[in-house]
């Protein structure tokens, strides 16, 4: 009987880890897409890559730049959508 219970159990195991690769496979849609944008560099007399006149409610929430200086990714959030 031991012996059947550790087959079942093996069995069962086998089976939750298969499910678990099949769920994990599924992919996540995102609510919004998202989109890339190519931009002019930061004027010289502002200093400013989103100007607020231009653009109204928009921040930079995160920001990367490359090492050599040449490519900078900001991540934007639209106040005025919220």
């Amino acid at each position: 009987m031991k012996k059947k219970l550790i087959k079942i159990w093996g069995v069962g195991l086998a089976a939750v880890l298969m499910l678990t690769l099949v769920f994990a496979a599924v992919p996540v849609s995102a609510a919004v897409p998202l989109v890339m944008y190519n931009e002019k560099p930061p004027s010289a007399v502002t200093f400013q890559v989103i100007p607020q006149a231009t653009y109204p409610g928009l921040d930079i929430v995160d920001m990367a730049v490359s090492s050599d200086g040449q490519t900078i990714y900001a991540a934007c959030h639209d106040n005025a959508v919220n």
